[in-house]
């Protein structure tokens, strides 16, 4: 049990093993609880499967990484509940990035 929110372990089991067939809100609806209890289940579970790696390896860019996505939790765990990501805003920054790359030849604002 972690923080605020209170259940059994046989309901944390539960929700991981839903977890691989839906998303966090699709098992959250399914079983009729907030999405914040699943996503919170789903956190803590991950959290100490990668402590628990991180203590199991020796080279340091394997902890580097652990330590990173522990660091990232947040925003990983919130893709997953709601699907959306950055990437359409990211290409529209690489097109405007390639056309001032383009545009480095000319001489007057005029023509830019």
């Amino acid at each position: 049990m972690d923080g605020k929110y209170r259940y059994t372990r046989s309901f944390a089991l539960t929700v991981f093993d839903l977890l691989r067939f839906g998303a966090i809100k699709d098992v959250a609806n399914f079983l009729h609880v907030g999405w914040d209890v699943v996503k919170n289940i789903y956190k803590s579970k991950l959290q100490r499967f990668i402590k628990g790696c991180l203590f199991e390896v020796n080279p340091k860019p394997l902890i580097k990484v652990g330590l990173t996505l522990l660091k990232h939790m947040n925003g990983i765990l919130n893709y997953f509940s709601h699907r959306i990501t950055s990437g359409s805003v990211e290409g529209t920054v690489n097109k405007i990035k390639k056309l001032k790359r383009q545009a480095y030849g000319f001489r007057d604002m005029d023509y830019f």
